[in-house]
C-alpha cells in the first residue's frame, strides 16, 4: 500500500534543513533530507509495524506523528528531550558503542520514540526507546530512515485511513520544555493550522 502523509508545518526549505544541521553540527542522510523536504513530519498512513515474526517491541508499535524541522529545531533549542538523553545515558550509556549526543528524535509512536544515529559509527541508523513500557533503549533492524518508512503497514487486514487525524496543537508534548508551555511554538502551530494567534 502507498504511503500517505499528512503535513502539520509547512515544508521545509534546503536552506532551512541547512541550517538546522549548522545549529545541531549534524549532518541529515540524503532519505531523511528528501523526506523532509516532500513532507517536513506529519502523521503517515499506513502507520504500524507490525512483523509477526519478531518480538521486539518497535516491530509491534505505530508511528503517531513524524517530528518536523521545526520540532527538531525546539527540541534542541529548549532541550526538551533532555529526560529521555539522560535515562539513556544513566541506563544504556555502555550498550552500544555510539556517540549519544549524536541521536536525533524523529517520530513518536503509540509507545516510544524513535531516533536516528548521526554519528559515524551507525549513520543513518534507526534506533528506539520506550521507558514507559521497560523496553529501554535498541539498535533496531532498520539501517535507514527508508527502510523504517517501508516497513510501515495498515493495522490490520481491511483497514482503511482514519477518518480524524488529531492536531498537533493538542498535543501538549509539541510545545512543551522546561516544565512550561512555550507559547511562541504553540502560536508557530496555530499559525500553521490558519488560526489566529492574536
Amino acid at each position: 500500500m502507498p504511503l500517505q502523509f499528512f503535513p502539520d508545518e509547512p515544508l521545509a526549505s534546503p536552506e532551512f534543513i541547512s541550517q538546522i544541521e549548522q545549529e545541531l553540527q549534524l549532518s541529515f542522510p540524503s532519505d531523511y533530507r528528501q523526506f523532509l523536504l516532500e513532507h517536513n513530519g506529519g502523521v503517515v498512513w499506513p502507520d504500524h509495524l507490525n512483523n509477526e515474526h519478531s518480538d521486539d517491541e518497535w516491530e509491534h508499535t505505530w508511528i503517531e506523528r513524524f517530528s518536523s524541522m521545526q520540532d527538531v529545531l525546539f527540541a534542541y533549542r529548549y532541550d526538551a528531550y533532555n529526560w529521555l538523553t539522560e535515562l539513556i545515558k544513566e541506563d544504556e550509556a555502555d550498550k552500544y558503542a555510539i556517540d549519544l549526543n549524536k541521536l536525533l528524535v524523529i517520530a513518536r509512536c503509540v509507545r516510544g520514540d524513535f531516533l536516528l544515529y548521526l554519528g559515524k559509527e551507525d549513520y543513518g541508523w534507526v534506533y528506539f526507546a520506550n521507558y514507559g513500557d521497560g523496553q529501554g533503549f535498541n539498535r533496531t533492524s532498520y539501517a535507514s530512515f527508508d527502510s523504517l518508512l517501508q516497513s510501515l503497514k495498515p493495522r490490520d487486514e481491511g483497514d482503511t485511513l482514519p477518518i480524524n487525524i488529531e492536531d498537533k496543537i493538542f498535543e501538549l508534548q509539541w510545545f512543551w520544555a522546561d516544565s512550561q508551555i512555550h507559547f511562541d511554538r504553540f502560536e508557530e502551530l496555530l499559525k500553521a493550522y490558519g488560526g489566529d494567534p492574536n
